[in-house]
């Protein structure tokens, strides 16, 4: 106990730094503390403009192993939330202990500044490390002049003689899932927002907030963009629950002061409806993303390009030649964000684009007649063809464009197929060109021909994979059978692969968050339920869920611009990224399995949420959120965001939960109780999707959109509300999936434990069907 180390660290500092400065590490209690003793020794008053503490923890990846990684190597995500700001430091394996950095009284958390000037060399095994800024009213007159910081900067002047202390104390929570709990424990404010941070303006949220001493005040800024309710209720435990309702679109902060003192800042994103959003997005691509320029040397005339918001213009070319090519996350990206987007919200105009670019560019042309798919179909001569792969930043000639070895691309091609097929088989008339069969076979033949001219990097998990087992299920559905079980053999020995590792997620990075998504896909798929939790814990271990709409459910990315060439090319964290969208598949997955596990869909439903934020007012898609605080702003390029708006596609939903100390709550839509009865209103941007946790119970349309669900736990019935048809929408299949240990029994009079599905005309008007009576409630498991 005591005193551990000390050490006047003011030469460090250079000479003209006027403060004197000791660092002192102690133990008190048990606890590892971290201190630091400014004293002023002038005569004069010195104000200190900017302090912050460098946060150095072992995630240099460089040189190590996938399991040397996993089992030595830790990500730090901030909570830059001022006074009750903290660090949590988790393991990339995802296993406990978790460690937590919590500042002491006059200490706060005011931004998370990247070291640039730490000379260990950045790259795509090192992220970097972060100081942690306590003051940054310096900072914020300079460099960061131009930005729209987390919290207001603040400086501390020190009298002559004056001294100030900084602390930092670091506390072990037994797992990741507990971190929340270890705040409460060492007498920290918690809070968690309802559905997350990122709230439409057309969807009731809560903010639940626990700490010993009661709020004074909550002040949102800007002034009007939130609306909090006036007396919070009370839960069991202790927590107070607030009413939220998103006002103004964009970026605000509450800020709450606690009777001793404490502040506390939460920075929520306020968007439009998330059916707005999406339709703004459509329109976009359609009329800005469309490339239809007849005298392209390349072939790409009827096609999506990524677009530069900087230039307000389409990248038609760029020296990252891949971004202009259609191929690779990049060049794919809108038209895979097109066709998922008319899979959920489906627009003809829009769909005659998209059958445009499929009959005049991506077959024949970026996909060849044996169906191997092409890097590039933009290219530049004279040959500046790297030796590797690793190597390229620009420059590929025709020959490395014309090549069909990067596994990668094919997911986004067969994800273009699978999506018009349903847009063929599921609605009328909407599709012209191919019928439904052609679709699903060309899906069919893409996915085949990965392991003919792609094996190589089909070793590790591939973005936008998870839609192989959607196509394999297509396939049976049709009585494919044959092509079914031609992928599942294929599938299986790529699974067994992965089952023979401690932790197979590489990618064509030595370590990625990428491979999870699919891989997890079949380890679900085949019942390797030892590896999917291994898979499950690895993304929450760099998932994180903080009172910030940026970070909350960020999946870690950090090296995708330099990567890539985007507008700010350094190495640093970047969140609201297609890393949190697919990685938020296995998360959703994970909790339609454990609908009791709340923080399963806190996580996963941020993930796959917060990329709406980056859809600007006139449809605009920013691919992430640049989160050095000399920036904070989403990039201007499209870049591969429409690899990002798959993972929210095949999220979309309306999640109900019946938590035990929360009570009903809705992510995704909003929830009330009508006497006896429960009435659920979905808001997501589709509305296909319903899923009522304390029945374990899937709703799903495959045409047409819920108006509402009402559910009767006292009667035991279950009844549903359809929209009215539409002139493409005028029928739909509604199917219902459950657990194991759930039952109901149909009107029909036919009991299921499965599913089941039904096949309902539309009507002109609004449609209500009782689905379900003498409903058996599911057990927790």
């Amino acid at each position: 106990p005591g005193t551990l180390a000390s050490q006047d660290i003011t030469a460090n500092l250079g000479e003209k730094c006027p403060l004197q400065v000791v660092r002192e590490w102690t133990k008190e209690n048990g606890t590892l503390v971290l201190r630091f003793r400014l004293k002023n020794p002038a005569n004069d008053p010195v104000e200190i403009g900017a302090f912050g503490a460098a946060m150095v923890f072992n995630n240099l990846i460089t040189g190590r192993s996938l399991d040397e990684t996993h089992d030595k190597c830790s990500f730090a995500d901030p909570y830059i939330g001022g006074g009750s700001g903290y660090l949590q430091v988790t393991r990339l394996n995802g296993q406990g202990p978790a460690l937590l950095v919590l500042p002491e009284n006059e200490t706060s958390f005011e931004a998370y500044r990247p070291l640039y000037d730490d000379p260990t060399s950045r790259d795509v095994t090192f992220e970097g490390f972060y100081e942690w800024m306590v003051h940054t009213k310096a900072y914020a007159q300079n460099e960061w002049k131009l930005t729209q910081p987390w919290n207001p900067a603040t400086s501390r002047t020190l009298k002559s003689g004056e001294s100030a202390v900084y602390g930092f104390r670091f506390i072990l929570s037994p797992s990741v899932r507990e971190i929340e709990s270890t705040l409460i424990k060492q007498k920290r404010p918690v809070v968690f927002g309802v559905p997350g941070y990122v709230i439409a303006t057309d969807q009731n949220s809560k903010l639940f907030v626990r700490y010993s001493q009661r709020p004074t005040s909550i002040v949102v800024e800007p002034n009007g963009a939130l609306r909090i309710g006036g007396s919070p209720k009370k839960t069991l435990s202790g927590w107070l629950a607030y009413d939220l309702k998103g006002e103004k679109p964009g970026r605000c902060r509450v800020s709450i002061v606690y009777a001793d003192g404490r502040k506390q800042n939460i920075h929520y994103f306020v968007t439009p409806p998330d059916a707005e959003q999406i339709k703004k997005l459509g329109q976009f691509h359609a009329e800005k993303q469309w490339f239809s320029n007849p005298n392209d040397a390349f072939g790409r005339t009827f096609s999506f390009l990524p677009y530069d918001r900087e230039k307000n213009e389409m990248v038609v070319q760029h020296s990252h030649t891949w971004f202009s090519g259609l191929s690779d996350e990049i060049g794919a990206g809108a038209s895979v964000a097109m066709a998922m987007k008319n899979l959920g919200s489906p627009d003809a105009g829009e769909i005659a684009l998209l059958e445009k670019y499929v009959t005049n560019v991506l077959w024949g042309k970026l996909q060849n007649p044996d169906y191997s798919v092409k890097a590039s179909l933009f290219y530049y001569q004279p040959n500046l063809q790297p030796a590797n792969y690793y190597q390229v930043r620009s420059g590929w000639d025709k020959a490395r464009g014309e090549s069909t070895w990067r596994s990668f691309n094919y997911p986004h091609v067969a994800c273009v197929y699978w999506a018009m097929y349903h847009l063929s088989r599921d609605y009328q008339g909407l599709t012209k060109e191919h019928t439904w069969d052609w679709y699903l076979e060309h899906a069919f033949q893409t996915v085949k021909a990965i392991k003919k001219f792609a094996p190589g990097y089909a070793e590790s998990g591939l973005m936008v994979g998870s839609v192989f087992p959607e196509i394999i299920r297509d396939l049976k559905k049709e009585g494919w059978r044959d092509k079914a079980d031609e992928l599942i053999v294929y599938m299986k020995s790529r699974e067994k692969l992965w089952e023979a590792k401690r932790y197979p997620f590489g990618s064509e990075m030595p370590w990625d968050s990428t491979g999870q998504e699919e891989i997890y896909s079949w380890f679900s798929y085949f019942g390797a339920d030892a590896k999917s939790k291994v898979t499950l814990d690895a993304i929450l271990g760099y998932m994180p869920t903080v009172p910030n709409w940026a970070y909350n459910g960020a999946g870690r990315r950090y090296f995708d611009a330099p990567v890539n060439g985007t507008r700010w090319p350094d190495i640093v964290r970047m969140t609201n990224h297609y890393g949190s969208t697919i990685n938020s598949i296995p998360v959703i997955d994970s909790f339609r399995k454990r609908p009791h596990d709340l923080l399963l869909l806190r996580v996963g439903y941020a993930g796959m949420n917060q990329i709406l934020a980056n859809i600007d007012s006139e449809g605009f898609a920013s691919y992430g959120f640049d989160a050095d605080p000399a920036i904070l702003k989403f990039d201007p390029y499209t870049a591969d965001y429409g690899i990002a708006f798959y993972g929210y596609a095949k999220n979309a939903g309306c999640y109900v939960v019946n938590d035990p100390e929360f009570g009903r709550l809705a992510f995704g839509g909003n929830v009330e109780k009508q006497g006896q009865r429960i009435m659920i209103v979905p808001k997501d941007g589709f509305r296909k999707t319903i899923f009522i946790a304390e029945l374990g119970l899937s709703l799903k349309l495959d045409a047409g959109q819920f108006e509402k669900v009402v559910y009767d736990p006292v009667k035991q019935s279950l009844s549903v509300t359809l929209a009215p048809k539409t002139g493409h929408s005028r029928k739909t299949h509604l199917s219902s999936e459950t657990s194991s240990n759930s039952s109901f029994r149909v009107l029909a009079g036919r009991d299921i434990h499965a599913n089941y599905t039904y096949d309902i005309p539309l009507a002109e008007k609004s449609r209500t069907i009782v689905l379900f009576t003498h409903i058996t409630q599911r057990t927790t498991d």
